[in-house]
């Protein structure tokens, strides 16, 4: 098994195999989060057109409405991250810039 890059801490447990969709108009960003999260065992979408990532607030509603539990985490620069995540139902946020050490922690979060 490789060992990850120094600057991210291994976190435990593993949630080896679980799919995640990285939505983000910022293609360096996206990138970036969908390798440590590959690093790490999950199995990685990424959303690069700006709809998509745009419009991730509007599927999450959609997904809450229909009462369907899919964790989710913002990535957000909005001023105030913790009322974007909540008012669309998110577990777990990271306001940009952030930390790629605070990544799975929001993840692991989420997941609980």
């Amino acid at each position: 098994m490789p060992t990850p890059p120094v600057w991210f801490p291994p976190m435990r447990p593993r949630l080896n195999g679980l799919s995640v969709l990285v939505a983000d108009d910022d293609d360096v960003l996206r990138e970036t989060v969908a390798q440590v999260l590959r690093l790490e065992g999950y199995v990685v979408d990424g959303a690069s057109d700006g709809l998509r990532a745009v419009h991730g607030a509007a599927v999450a509603r959609e997904l809450r409405a229909n009462g369907l539990v899919t964790p989710i985490v913002v990535m957000t620069g909005v001023e105030d991250p913790e009322k974007a995540a909540r008012d669309i139902g998110a577990e777990s946020w990271l306001a940009k810039p952030f930390a790629l050490g605070d990544l799975l922690p929001a993840i692991q979060h989420a997941c609980r």
